[in-house]
């Protein structure tokens, strides 16, 4: 097969090279299609259901609500196991579907059992949610938010990453969540005062069901004063100022309106904290980015840095914007300077080495159109799979460098000690032996199969890798004929 390669290889050099042209083509044009991530998406299909219950212990939240959102899953169609967390206010629950599931179809299965929960749950309860689709490493990057000015504005750096930051960067396709920690959320708080309550008559549930009812707006028709013109009436009861508040209402009393403001203080004030941050010992807002399941790393952490640069421009004085706390693109960037470091330090040395051995330059040329041809054709091979580019599959590929430069240096120095006889057969046997190589790492990788489902996914994953290194190994000796005829004139004994 190997003979009949070269020999057709050495009749149709222009046909060589054009397939070598389209073969770069193509691999340029696949690795331009293909997603970018730190890690495969190693994990399986997953749904996470958070339930807020404020004020309720982590006991009476996993009794409450917890187990019966529990006994509501069971028995659903294609999942693998449930787990929970219950903590102060808070119900987790990570529901783990089998591989191949759509992930979609996963979260509507879950949707359909959720509608049956809602009656038992206690009344404090909030409505169950699911979490957004993230990816298995879905931090994507964290940002921090610093006051510098030494005043207490913790109010007005968590309202911005809230309601202005956030919401432009969920804008961004690809962007599954964003998540804020430190900073005060902004609340309007009532102390209520048990003796001015007393003495008004006034109790905590009065005063709890007067505020509810305050921050309302309602309808209030339509007027008509001619055929041609309508007017809408509306009850505009919105809460504006800390005035607003304190001037609701309560109860009458002999005629005399009890108002909030006359039963406790009003104020500005914050949520309890569940955690702070801070940078470089300033206070700081730390906003988490977390990535949708499948989007490509790079493309969107571009998004995201570009809005972020545009958010920084306007913001108030002494606040500064540090856009990356952590970045997982940072990661992707190492491993392909990584990936170029080693192709660059593998053509010099095997240069060198060839040039220093052989005093030739034909070889030196062949070895060096190889490198880069293996790389191309693990390329095309990983976008045939469906295999992102990430770190393992951009180390893989450096291993694949520094093995498989040796195929054609040893035929270029094979091809130049002897006639084609001698040549011919080590020829034949380098690819069987990488393959027996890249079969025997397989193998390994299959004998002692691990309970754990990521690294049964890893597994599979360098397996299915192992079929581009394979590749880009088998390449380098059958593309090389056409510029081994440089090395190998009249009848291919004289050197």
């Amino acid at each position: 097969m190997f003979d009949w390669a070269i020999r057709w290889s050495l009749r149709n050099r222009l046909t060589v090279v054009l397939l070598y042209l389209i073969l770069a083509g193509a691999s340029i044009v696949a690795a331009l299609s293909m997603a970018v991530d730190v890690f495969p998406e190693y994990a399986p299909p997953q749904v996470q259901i958070q339930t807020e219950v404020p004020g309720y212990s982590a006991k009476d939240v996993e009794t409450l609500v917890t187990r019966p959102i529990e006994i509501v899953l069971q028995g659903a169609p294609y999942i693998d196991q449930i787990r929970s967390n219950s903590s102060v206010g808070l119900s987790r629950i990570t529901i783990v579907f089998k591989w191949g599931i759509d992930i979609y179809r996963a979260r509507q299965i879950i949707q359909e059992r959720m509608q049956t929960v809602q009656g038992q749950l206690p009344s404090g309860a909030q409505a169950p949610q699911m979490m957004p689709v993230t990816s298995a490493v879905s931090w994507l990057l964290k940002f921090g938010l610093v006051d510098w000015s030494g005043s207490d504005r913790e109010h007005e750096l968590r309202t911005l990453v809230d309601w202005d930051i956030r919401n432009r960067l969920l804008a961004q396709p690809g962007v599954a969540s964003v998540v804020a920690v430190g900073g005060g959320v902004k609340q309007y708080q009532v102390l209520l005062d048990p003796l001015r309550m007393r003495k008004y008559g006034v109790s905590t549930a009065m005063v709890t069901q007067a505020l509810r009812s305050a921050n309302l707006v309602a309808p209030g028709g339509f007027v008509y004063p001619s055929s041609e013109e309508e007017y809408f009436i509306r009850a505009n009861g919105k809460v504006e100022s800390l005035r607003d508040v304190a001037d609701t209402l309560v109860a009458m009393r002999g005629g005399q309106p009890i108002h909030i403001g006359d039963v406790g203080e009003v104020r500005f004030g914050s949520e309890v904290k569940r955690g702070d941050g801070q940078i470089y010992g300033g206070p700081a807002v730390i906003g988490t980015v977390s990535k949708l399941w499948g989007a490509d790393t790079m493309e969107t952490t571009r998004n995201v840095e570009k809005v972020l640069a545009s958010m920084a421009e306007n913001l108030p004085k002494d606040v500064q914007l540090i856009p990356n706390v952590f970045r997982q693109a940072s990661f992707i960037d190492a491993s392909i300077d990584n990936l170029r470091d080693a192709l660059l330090h593998s053509s010099i040395i095997v240069a060198l080495v060839l040039l220093l051995f052989l005093f030739r330059w034909r070889p030196t040329a062949i070895s060096l159109i190889a490198i880069p041809t293996s790389l191309m054709a693990g390329v095309l091979v990983l976008w045939a799979l469906d295999i992102s580019i990430n770190a393992l599959t951009l180390g893989g590929l450096v291993f694949a460098i520094g093995e498989g430069w040796t195929t054609p240096s040893s035929t270029s120095r094979t091809s130049c000690a002897a006639c084609a006889k001698t040549s011919w057969p080590t020829r034949r046997c380098r690819p069987w032996t990488s393959s027996t190589k890249v079969r025997g790492r397989s193998a390994t990788r299959w004998s002692s199969p691990p309970s754990s489902s990521w690294w049964r996914s890893l597994r599979s994953f360098s397996c299915r890798a192992s079929k581009a290194a394979s590749s880009s190994r088998w390449r380098s000796p059958t593309w090389l004929p056409s510029p081994a005829r440089w090395s190998w004139p009249s009848r291919w004994c004289r050197c």
